[in-house]
């Protein structure tokens, strides 16, 4: 589950990719772990642009934001209604 601190008030959660790495050498390798604990989850949410971040090795996550993420208006048309 997604702490209600990284999610936000008004987070739409649009896209979701996974970055697993497979190499596994004798020197990476700690006692115990597993095929799954090199994962990482990227989760973009698009109503409060940010990117959210899910590492399972440490069972964590974190959001970032930056004012990339916004829509520039001087590429779109935007209406706003008085009424």
């Amino acid at each position: 589950m997604v702490p209600d601190d990284v999610l936000g008030h008004h987070s739409l959660l649009s896209n979701l990719v996974l970055d697993y790495n497979t190499l596994r050498t004798r020197y990476n390798v700690r006692e115990g772990d597993s095929e799954c604990d090199d994962v990482y989850a990227y989760i973009s949410s698009i109503s409060e642009p940010a990117l959210l971040v899910y590492d399972s090795r440490n069972d964590s996550f974190w959001r970032f934001s930056h004012p990339y993420m916004y829509p520039d208006p001087n590429f779109g048309l935007v209406n706003v209604s008085t009424t």
